[in-house]
């Protein structure tokens, strides 16, 4: 199972350092990260609509909101974007989490992308956002948005909410792709490198300069700590 699911790659295209292979990962590419400092979280850049496509060889997860709204919104038809958006969602079938955590995601969208609109758009995010942990608290999604959306978000706040994710979904790779970039920061090689060999269990095609430098070679791995 690939890091496909709910337009996840929204979120996390919005926020926080949580390591670039991550956000790759979760946009179904394959990165190769190679950190200027080994105790730092790189930067996630951002990028939009990537939940509409497929990975090489995983699955499409979730409902993806349509390209032609995509394009609206990178157009800047922010208005119309939103007006299309909500007929769609009237009409779109599926599971209601499923549903619920797509409009949150669009709304978050346009919370970065309309600036000039962002906190009407805010309050909409944080609506679906109540609205899904009451509703489908068993998400991993859920846990995986409270973690890029945590104001005191710190490695072990990462884990924590990862550790939430994977009671949930044993086989999402993106969950060990951020709980072991935590474990890296933290300086816990042996964590990050078990967490690193799930994710290239689950996903081959996955690439990682720590992983393949430090975990590969049982005495790099001894060598880091």
């Amino acid at each position: 199972m690939k890091a496909w699911k709910y337009g996840l790659t929204l979120v996390l295209g919005l926020s926080m350092g949580l390591g670039a292979q991550v956000f790759a990962q979760a946009s179904g590419q394959t990165a190769v990260v190679t950190p200027e400092n080994p105790n730092t979280l790189p930067e996630i850049s951002s990028t939009m609509g990537q939940q509409s496509e497929m990975s090489s060889q995983g699955e499409q997860r979730g409902i993806p909101t349509p390209k032609y709204i995509e394009d609206m919104v990178t157009e800047g038809k922010f208005v119309e974007a939103e007006t299309e958006f909500n007929k769609f969602i009237k009409k779109a079938k599926g599971d209601p989490c499923n549903l619920l955590y797509l409009r949150m995601s669009f709304y978050a969208r346009l919370m970065r992308d309309d600036v000039a609109n962002a906190q009407a758009h805010q309050t909409k995010r944080d609506e679906y956002i109540a609205e899904l942990e009451k509703t489908c608290p068993n998400m991993a999604d859920l846990y995986i948005l409270k973690a890029t959306i945590d104001p005191n978000q710190t490695p072990e706040n990462i884990i924590y909410w990862m550790n939430k994710a994977a009671e949930v979904d044993k086989s999402y790779s993106l969950i060990y792709s951020m709980r072991g970039e935590a474990y890296r920061v933290l300086g816990q090689t042996e964590k990050a490198c078990a967490d690193f060999k799930k994710v290239k269990e689950l996903d081959p095609d996955y690439t990682n300069y720590y992983y393949d430098t430090y975990c590969v070679s049982p005495s790099a791995a001894s060598d880091a700590n």
